[in-house]
């Protein structure tokens, strides 16, 4: 009887996540959308929180494509903020949208919006 529970448990915790929760929903927040930044930038978004699920993020970078076709794939994030700098594979004076997935413990995805910055290395 305890296994069942256990996996009754289980099973809601996926359909919860994967069905959009309100509580599990999240957004992107900083930079702000359309933004120019350094290449040195901190890309900020939402905590997304479940006490009964373990969860990581996955973050993705794509230059100019707003279909992610080849990104730069950064994945097992467990806090929801991230430098990013020329060693993650960005370039000055290039157009990037990004977005985030939360990933739980069964595969589970939510996933965030998108956005766009900039980089400008010159900024004033």
């Amino acid at each position: 009887m305890m296994r069942l529970s256990f996996l009754f448990t289980a099973l809601l915790n996926i359909m919860l996540f994967s069905y959009g929760d309100a509580a599990l929903a999240f957004s992107l927040l900083s930079p702000a959308d359309g933004e120019k930044t350094l290449c040195s930038v901190i890309l900020d978004w939402e905590d997304v929180s479940d006490p009964n699920l373990r969860l990581t993020y996955t973050l993705f970078l794509s230059k100019d494509d707003a279909d992610f076709n080849y990104p730069i794939r950064i994945e097992y994030l467990d806090y929801s903020i991230r430098l990013i700098t020329s060693d993650d594979g960005i370039e000055d004076a290039s157009h990037y949208y990004w977005k985030v997935w939360a990933v739980n413990e069964y595969g589970e995805i939510q996933k965030s919006d998108v956005r766009q910055f900039y980089t400008d290395n010159v900024l004033n």
